[in-house]
């Protein structure tokens, strides 16, 4: 019985100081925060809210990979971004198979990677595992629409279904209507979808458009 007790300190200790190394991590911006897990000094840890924060912190550096917190690492570290956020994002997969924003993470990262394969594949399971979840939906739509032809077009109804979301939600309506203005091939898209949207979601969308264009 003792030693089942000091196995189970041991284990609760070690966990304590898993989840501290997240809030010992010694960066104060994303970039870093992903280098101090390559490197080490911090750990993604068992939490949902370390988990997710590090997950934000790649998402965000992944699709700004120009901001100049990016470009003020040294190549090595730039280097480290992609592959470091896509072990983070497996790990948290391995905790949750069901976690929609760590596939995208690893769709993201793919992309940096120039794999096609993988990028196509937990941009899917992302689409899969979160079809209702209008917050991850707005990453996948900057994801897709960076990406362009390179999404496969089996998963362009995936994308038109995030695109329906986010017009119908109160928080994604203004970022397609900010689409809808400034891209014609954005347009086009919507255009089309907006025919299998109730006729109030559709005055509601046109409305946001004129504020758009002012």
């Amino acid at each position: 019985m003792a030693v089942v007790a000091v196995f189970a300190i041991a284990l609760g200790a070690r966990t304590v100081i898993g989840e501290s190394r997240f809030y010992l991590a010694t960066a104060n911006t994303a970039p870093g925060r992903i280098i101090d897990v390559a490197e080490g000094r911090a750990d993604i840890g068992l939490a949902t809210q370390s988990q997710k924060s590090f997950l934000l912190d790649c998402a965000q550096t992944m699709t700004t990979l120009l901001s100049a917190d990016v470009l003020a690492l040294t190549p090595e570290h730039r280097s480290q971004l992609a592959p470091s956020c896509r072990t983070i994002a497996q790990r948290a997969v391995a905790a949750s198979p069901t976690n929609s924003f760590a596939y995208f993470v690893q769709a993201a990262a793919a992309a940096a990677l120039d794999d096609k394969v993988a990028y196509n594949q937990s941009l899917q399971l992302s689409y899969l595992t979160g079809r209702n979840e209008e917050w991850i939906a707005e990453w996948r739509l900057l994801l897709v629409e960076r990406q362009g032809d390179r999404t496969n077009a089996d998963l362009a109804t995936y994308h038109d279904d995030d695109i329906r979301l986010m017009i119908r939600s109160f928080r994604g309506i203004s970022t397609i209507a900010a689409y809808f203005v400034s891209r014609e091939d954005f347009r086009d898209r919507v255009t089309t979808l907006l025919d299998s949207l109730p006729p109030a979601d559709q005055s509601r969308f046109l409305s946001y458009v004129r504020r758009q264009i002012g």
